[in-house]
């Protein structure tokens, strides 16, 4: 048993590892439109949608309220850690 050579390896041709990549990607669902008729090009784009969607910009009123709300936050919380007495 210990003198008995292992199989040779076989080369895979290109075209079935072309056809495989493919079936891969199908399976998968990138590289086709979706129903947006975007084309994703991987899944995690596909998962993270596209970049131009957040290149759009956000009205003025709401970053103000998130300012306020992130101010009025971290105020209180810092009331909260320097004066506990007073909650």
């Amino acid at each position: 048993m210990a003198g008995k050579q292992p199989p040779p390896l076989m080369k895979k041709h290109s075209q079935t590892d072309l056809v495989s990549r493919l079936k891969t990607r199908k399976i998968l669902g990138v590289g086709g439109e979706d129903d947006d008729g975007e084309v994703h090009r991987s899944k995690i784009s596909q998962v993270l949608g596209n970049e131009i969607k957040f290149a759009v910009r956000e009205p003025l009123g709401l970053r103000v309220w998130q300012f306020l709300s992130a101010m009025l936050f971290s105020s209180v919380a810092i009331m909260a850690l320097a004066l506990p007495d007073q909650l």
